[in-house]
């Protein structure tokens, strides 16, 4: 085989290698709709994300949007005063945080999920992203906080 004819099978090779497709196995089901009553089924926790990042800190450019992944898969993607729900496993789960200002802040955390309902607050810093689990929402919640679709 010629030198022209081994570059031309490592070029094919790599175009086919780029075209298979990798399953990616979620570990959350959505909810039938965004509605924060929604019950999870058995054995599952309603896992609701939700954005409290200053406002002063990250205008409305973009940079106050942060996309969300629960054991590498991704969840989507929170603006200020956004949130999700998902149904997750009880157990030890990976949350991705990432935020953009200039640079790509990525962070990841272990969490524990159990019980019916988990509410993970997460916002932006300015070197970081970071969540905090709290005990429920607020009052205002559905007032304040619009459905990510």
């Amino acid at each position: 085989m010629e030198l022209r004819d081994w570059v031309i099978t490592a070029i094919a090779s790599i175009l086919l290698v780029g075209c298979v497709d990798i399953p990616v196995v979620h570990p959350t089901t959505p909810p039938p709709s965004q509605s924060p009553t929604a019950k999870p089924p058995a054995g599952h926790a309603r896992a609701v994300f939700f954005n409290t990042s200053n406002w002063l800190l990250y205008v409305p450019d973009g940079t106050d949007r942060i996309n969300i992944y629960l054991d590498g898969a991704p969840l989507g993607s929170l603006r200020r005063h956004d949130f999700l729900q998902v149904f997750v496993n009880h157990g030890r789960h990976v949350l991705g945080l990432h935020h953009k200002v200039i640079v790509v802040f990525e962070d990841e955390y272990d969490i524990e999920i159990s019980g019916e309902e988990a509410f993970i607050v997460v916002w932006c810093r300015p070197f970081s992203t970071q969540y905090e689990l709290v005990d429920s929402l607020s009052p205002d919640f559905e007032a304040t906080f619009s459905p990510v679709h």
